[in-house]
């Protein structure tokens, strides 16, 4: 492989080592490790965070390892934003991996030749190897989504130089364009995401990304066969392990086929707006308990009856 990866590690030893090891069957030729400081109130957190750090960085290929390492925690948020810039003021463009993202050899390869591809096609935002329509399907193209999750994923300097992690213009998702491409159901889950990301409430970085695809037209490309799944049962926001695997497709890099024209997927689009709206009573719900400040009291008594749970009939 060609590219420059950016692994994001934190505090997952089991995850870490699994993770890592797909990037080591793939040797790409420059390796930034970005690591999260540990949090000062959970015990033991430092020699987790160093043994992580490690496994991380043991690399038997020839390879050249950048490490970015803080010593105290700075949150989820935070440190993505600070990682993925350091990334870029160092590379043109690169593929972004966290530690419980697991991909198949093809995601390094795909990625590879996407960003490539597309490399002068501003519209194109970013490159995912991850499609929730594409488990079990075998395939060797791809398409144009409206949509972006950071299961593992790849971009270009150029397009992350337009992110912002803070004081989003919340009225350019009410404009005629995003309205006349975008469900009610995915702006409003959007919006709802992003004020709760301003209220201190949700630590994460990457509706913003989709905000920032949202407000400039842009299209993501993804394969048809999904290629990465997420075994971050014991993520940042993940409170249980259900729904969280997703299977894997099936696809031939060597006999890639290429769309003959960058145009929305209109089937897997409606898909998306569909769990969109299937999730748009929800979030009108928890907007109601934010105006009536009651949602971070319940969801942080959810968190704890879901540790409990957790802890006792896993």
């Amino acid at each position: 492989m060609k590219s420059a990866v950016l692994y994001l590690v934190f505090n997952r030893i089991d995850e870490t080592k699994e993770s890592f090891e797909t990037i080591r069957k793939a040797k790409p030729p420059k390796l930034y490790v970005a690591a999260d400081g540990p949090r000062n109130a959970v015990n033991g957190e430092r020699e987790i965070c160093d043994a992580v750090r490690k496994i991380a960085t043991n690399v038997d290929w020839d390879c050249e390892v950048l490490t970015l390492f803080r010593e105290e925690n700075l949150g989820c948020k935070t440190a993505i934003v600070i990682a993925i810039d350091w990334f870029f003021e160092n590379e043109p463009e690169g593929i972004i991996l966290e530690d419980d993202i697991i991909p198949k050899n093809e995601f390094f390869e795909f990625c590879d030749i996407m960003l490539e591809k597309y490399r002068n096609e501003n519209v194109i935002k970013a490159v995912s190897g991850f499609n929730q329509f594409g488990q079990n399907i075998e395939s060797n193209s791809y398409y144009f989504s409206r949509g972006f999750y950071a299961w593992g994923w790849a971009t270009w300097k150029s397009r992350w130089s337009n992110y912002k992690v803070d004081n989003l213009d919340m009225s350019l998702l009410e404009s005629r364009e995003v309205k006349s491409v975008y469900h009610k159901a995915a702006i409003e889950g959007v919006k709802f995401n992003l004020n709760i990301i301003q209220a201190g409430v949700l630590d994460t970085w990457d509706y913003q990304m989709l905000y920032m695809i949202m407000v400039e037209n842009g299209r993501v490309v993804a394969p048809l066969a999904n290629l990465t799944t997420n075994i971050g049962a014991n993520g940042a926001h993940s409170m249980n392990n259900q729904n969280i695997f997703f299977k894997y497709g099936e696809m031939s890099i060597n006999d890639l086929v290429h769309p003959s024209k960058i145009e929305d997927n209109q089937v897997l689009n409606e898909k998306l707006w569909e769990e969109f709206k299937a999730a748009y009573l929800g979030v009108r719900f928890k907007d109601l308990l934010m105006k009536l400040r009651l949602y971070v009291l319940l969801r942080g008594l959810y968190k704890k009856v879901m540790k409990f749970y957790i802890a006792k009939f896993k």
